[in-house]
């Protein structure tokens, strides 16, 4: 039982509590009663000196500020104006008719000040950057790019305009932003914020709009809000849909993106990956970044008249930028490649039509002769802009009827300015032509070196519109090997200088193909008449050398069973043209034989086949003349005794070795002796 003293005591600190309690609550809601009626606008001229401080330019406060309790509270300002920096040609860097914003209060006890939230209404904001690097908002008055700036992690702008102009980039920019709360039916918007935006970006015109969540991060802020747009940078389009966490910085990306236009050379610089010119393109797929990566994956759609898919990886923050894919298609058309090493969509590098001046509107004069090898520069800068590693196959070639390729496979890196196909692998003809092929663009001229193989290529395969190879067996085998200088393929090889050589053996021709070879009216005859037949190939070759463009035959022969071709002569691969000699010689006897030579000359896109006029005139002209005599005489001229031999394969061949090395030889097939009909 308590003391009556002890009860004093313990009612006196009741009371003390009490009095405490009740001088606390006293002053919280004298507080609360001076912060709902005191006159917020006291503040504007200290915050306008403290602005002035801090940056060295004035901020102009004009309307009502007014505060919402809370943590963190929520503060309102009225119309205010802030200017530029004296760099700027304009003086005002912003206005706004309402500005609303929420302080991280833990942020004022640092260096940083951190707005969580901003909300304008009527803004008209100017982001500037000029050509020497200084930024408008870099607040500081020694506009040191060190200096702390307020953190804004998300802004929402209503009926407002945000202005970028960037001297660095040569890009000027205007998006108009409102927001559209409800729809036509009164419903919720998903993406309330519309965004109309235009500009120019090095020249280069862009416009289109967008639907956005009602927070637009200019930050970090970690929260990924939604995005959908469509637009045009110059003749390119494109569409995306999906959500960003900084659109400033591309973080957080994971978007649908499709992307349209005539030439995607044109995307550099807008799109910091220097890819090869293209026929027009339509491609879609998801755009991510992880990291400091950025990732087109899974993406589809045509080329020209090509249909192109897979995944590439950017990744930026490396020494040098480097670019990573794997592509592939189902049918490439030949002519889809043409862009990319510089022959144009009709297939030849330079036409030799009359084409029509841009400027002013007249014929140019054509060139005097058409050209084939590509002569369009590759872009130097573009070869050292960036490192990379594509590989591409495609499952089948669309090309020409007369053209034996099948499918490619292709292997691409690119470091540090040197350029290595190893391997290009064309399927042809049943086999394969492999390239490896090397461009130093690191040099002006770029230099390069090739090494060409082709592996088992199938006769009956190597002209498929010639119906007289249809039905011959064999293989053939080629190695070239070149180097040059030049910034055009056309170049590069009006430089080359090295070899190459092909070999056949084994197999069987069309015995009338060579009756056609060697002119022996009699056996054509006779073959259309009791059907075709096979006559066996004992061993072909044929060996060049190139020296600065030129390629000069060391040999050239063809040996059957039926005849034999000798050949020698030059093509000119820096003036495009061909210059070669072909004399059978039957080794059976036969009558009606008219054999001359047959000259191939010409330029590579007009090759002209024709007979040697004189020696077929000798011997027409000695059997007019005999003729005058005995008729029977007329036969004498035109007789062929059969001079042809075969030739020494085994010698032949090995002057070809690495030639006969890509060779290999088909399953043996006796030759026929039963026509073909």
């Amino acid at each position: 039982m308590q003391t009556k003293p002890a009860k004093i005591s313990q009612w006196a600190d009741n009371l003390k509590y009490r009095k405490t309690l009740i001088t606390a609550g006293a002053i919280g809601v004298l507080v609360v009663l001076f912060l709902i009626l005191f006159d917020w606008n006291w503040f504007r001229a200290p915050v306008e000196r403290y602005v002035f401080k801090k940056t060295g330019r004035h901020l102009k406060i004009e309307g009502d500020i007014k505060v919402a309790l809370g943590f963190p509270p929520t503060i309102r300002i009225g119309k205010m104006r802030y200017e530029n920096p004296e760099w700027s040609k304009e003086k005002q860097m912003a206005s706004v008719e309402d500005l609303e914003f929420v302080p991280n209060l833990r942020s004022l006890f640092g260096r940083v000040i951190i707005v969580e939230r901003l909300r304008m209404v009527g803004a008209d904001v100017l982001l500037e950057r000029s050509k020497d690097g200084k930024r408008n908002w870099v607040f500081g008055k020694s506009d040191d790019p060190e200096a702390p700036a307020p953190e804004i992690r998300s802004v929402t702008i209503d009926n407002g305009v945000v202005r970028w102009r960037d001297g660095l980039e040569d890009l000027e920019a205007r998006a108009e932003v409102r927001t559209e709360a409800q729809d036509a039916q009164g419903r919720p918007q998903r993406l309330p914020t519309v965004i109309v935006f235009s500009g120019k970006y090095k020249d280069m015109p862009f416009s289109g709009s967008a639907r956005a969540g009602s927070v637009l991060g200019l930050r970090d802020s970690g929260v990924a809000f939604p995005l959908q747009a469509r637009g045009k940078i110059g003749e390119t389009s494109f569409e995306i849909n999906g959500s960003f966490v900084d659109i400033r910085q591309l973080a957080g990306v994971d978007a649908r993106v499709k992307i349209a236009g005539p030439d995607w050379s044109r995307l550099y610089p807008t799109v910091p990956v220097p890819l090869p010119r293209s026929p027009p393109y339509s491609i879609e797929g998801r755009f991510k970044n992880q990291g400091a990566q950025y990732a087109y994956e899974n993406f589809k759609g045509i080329i020209g008249g090509s249909d192109i898919g897979g995944t590439a990886v950017f990744t930026p923050e490396q020494t040098r930028p480097h670019l990573a894919a794997s592509l592939h298609s189902k049918i490439l058309d030949l002519r889809d490649l043409g862009p990319m090493i510089g022959i144009h969509s009709s297939g030849a590098a330079d036409a030799g039509r009359g084409t029509v001046s841009r400027g002013r509107g007249k014929a140019e004069a054509p060139t005097a002769r058409a050209r084939v090898l590509p002569k369009k520069p590759f872009r130097l800068e573009r070869l050292n802009a960036i490192d990379a590693d594509i590989t591409l196959k495609a499952g089948q070639i669309r090309r020409p009827e007369a053209l034996a390729l099948e499918d490619l496979t292709a292997t691409l890196k690119l470091a540090e300015g040197t350029l290595t196909l190893a391997p290009l692998n064309f399927g042809f003809a049943g086999g394969n032509i492999v390239s490896n092929i090397t461009l130093n663009a690191k040099q002006d001229p770029i230099v390069t070196h090739a090494a060409i193989s082709m592996r088992s290529v199938r006769l009956n395969k190597l002209f498929p519109t010639v119906k007289l190879m249809k039905e011959s067996e064999g293989a053939m085998g080629a190695l070239i090997k070149l180097s040059g200088r030049g910034n055009s393929i056309a170049a590069m090889l009006a430089t080359a200088t090295g070899e190459g050589s092909f070999a056949t053996s084994g197999g069987a021709l069309s015995n009338l193909l060579m009756e056609f070879f060697g002119l022996d009216g009699g056996e054509i005859i006779k073959f259309l008449v009791v059907g075709d037949r096979e006559t066996a190939i004992r061993c072909g070759a044929a060996s060049f050398d190139v020296k600065d463009g030129l390629a000069t035959s060391r040999s050239i022969v063809l040996d059957t069973a039926d005849t034999q071709i000798e050949g020698s002569g030059t093509v000119n691969l820096r003036d495009e043209q061909l210059d070669i000699i072909l004399k059978p010689h039957p080794k059976d006897v036969s009558i009606l034989v008219v054999r001359s030579p047959i000259h191939i000359v010409g330029s590579f896109a007009k090759p002209d086949v024709s007979v040697d006029k004189g020696g077929l005139i000798k011997r027409l002209g000695s059997a007019v003349l005999l003729g005058l005599i005995n008729p029977l005489a007329a036969l004498i001229p035109l007789i062929e005794t059969g001079t042809g031999t075969d030739a020494n394969c085994n010698q032949l061949l090995a002057t070809v070795e690495s030639a006969q090395r890509e060779t290999v030889k088909p399953p043996s097939k006796p030759v026929s002796k039963k026509p073909r009909k």
